[in-house]
């Protein structure tokens, strides 16, 4: 017995010659009669062919229920449990080192991403300085060369004296601080 299957073509109507030329009322029935006849047969076979598909299908279940693997054998479990008394309690002590050991690593590393971020603020405060003392610089050497070239002698609005005259030596202003000139 075979138990290859071949599926039935998709089709159920036949190719049919049709005339061009015009039919009576009768022919037209007779012609209606024949394809619903046509199309009936074709059912028929096509039920046919799946009623002996079925019977090989059921037969088929039977030969595999009925063979050698047809009763479920219970499996063992992949990993059957530690037949050594000391082997549950090692494997035990392992996981709890591994545990332990990733707790430490866990802190470690949190305590690397504290130190790297308190870097990473030090050198941002240090470039902030940094550059607030070039700032400094570049301007306190703006008013030396405008001190040398005597570009400073502008009077000041409030008291009438020039800022080469309020920028004279400390040992200036206390001898004018004892004297009481000013």
């Amino acid at each position: 017995m075979s138990t290859s299957f071949t599926p039935p073509s998709s089709s159920l109507r036949f190719a049919r010659k049709v005339s061009s030329a015009p039919l009576s009322a009768a022919h037209e029935t007779d012609a209606a009669r024949l394809l619903v006849r046509e199309d009936l047969e074709a059912l028929r076979v096509r039920e046919e062919n799946l009623r002996a598909y079925e019977a090989r299908l059921r037969e088929w279940q039977a030969r595999l229920e009925a063979g050698p693997r047809g009763a479920v054998t219970p499996t063992r479990a992949p990993f059957a449990a530690a037949d050594v008394p000391g082997e549950a309690a090692a494997l035990r002590a392992g996981w709890e080192k591994l545990h332990r050991a990733r707790e430490l690593l866990e802190a470690e590393s949190a305590a690397l991403r504290d130190d790297r971020q308190a870097m990473q603020e030090h050198e941002a405060a240090l470039q902030a300085r940094e550059a607030a003392l070039a700032e400094r610089e570049a301007r306190l050497e703006g008013q030396e060369k405008a001190v040398e070239t005597g570009a400073v002698c502008v009077a000041s609005a409030a008291g009438g004296r020039s800022v080469a005259a309020s920028v004279r030596s400390p040992f200036q202003r206390a001898r004018a601080a004892w004297r009481g000139a000013k």
